[in-house]
């Protein structure tokens, strides 16, 4: 789990929810909406899964998650942010997901960036998520690529952007699918801690850190 760094977790807690403006591509449980394209650049990278292969039901490619701080987050530039990317090389991809946001007091605001993340993503050409949405429940938030066949070989995605009003993530699951899914370990965000959690996992964190390293993103 990712702790904020230069803020109070205990400070958040009392003041209660997070200041949430509103903005025209937020998702709420049940909404479906059309990720506006950004053209905001910077993000620093706190977590990385690198470049993953997939390969299943005739489906092939490679797709990376990041989760970090971005400077286009309307929340706050030091909320946490979670992109991806996918390129396709065989068969199709229709849908990326990703669980887990169903969380008190979280706010989600979508958008996409028209250029590759690293070299792993080629282009010249990117296609863009037509829709994303967020299930009834809230736990589950996905990008669609355009039916039927979504992205094909020789595709590659606009760079995708989650952006949230909470400061800290932890590992956990995200997929691809057509008529078939692949599971990935990746990051999602995480609730805010009790005061009580935060002194037992704060010892055990004790010495650990971690280097930040900054990307931008590439048209």
């Amino acid at each position: 789990m990712k702790f904020p760094s230069g803020i109070s977790v205990a400070a958040l807690l009392m003041a209660g929810a997070i200041a949430t403006p509103s903005f025209a591509t937020s998702l709420t449980p049940g909404s479906v909406v059309v990720p506006a394209t950004t053209t905001t650049t910077g993000y620093t990278i706190d977590a990385s899964t690198g470049p993953l292969a997939f390969s299943f039901g005739g489906d092939t490619g490679t797709v990376e998650e990041d989760a970090g701080t971005y400077a286009g987050n309307p929340f706050g530039s030091s909320d946490i942010t979670f992109v991806y990317q996918v390129t396709v090389t065989g068969g199709n991809i229709l849908n990326l997901t990703s669980g887990s946001y169903a969380i008190p007091g979280i706010a989600i605001d979508v958008l996409q960036f028209d250029g590759a993340l690293d070299s792993n993503f080629p282009g010249p050409t990117y296609t863009p998520a037509v829709d994303a949405s967020l299930t009834s429940s809230g736990t589950t938030l996905g990008f669609g690529f355009t039916p039927p066949n979504g992205l094909m070989p020789g595709m590659t995605s606009y760079i995708l952007i989650i952006n949230t009003n909470l400061p800290i993530f932890e590992p956990g699951v995200f997929s691809l699918q057509d008529d078939q899914t692949q599971n990935f370990v990746g990051y999602v965000p995480a609730a805010i801690p009790e005061p009580s959690s935060i002194a037992l996992l704060g010892t055990g964190l004790l010495g650990a850190a971690g280097l930040a390293r900054r990307k931008f993103f590439r048209k």
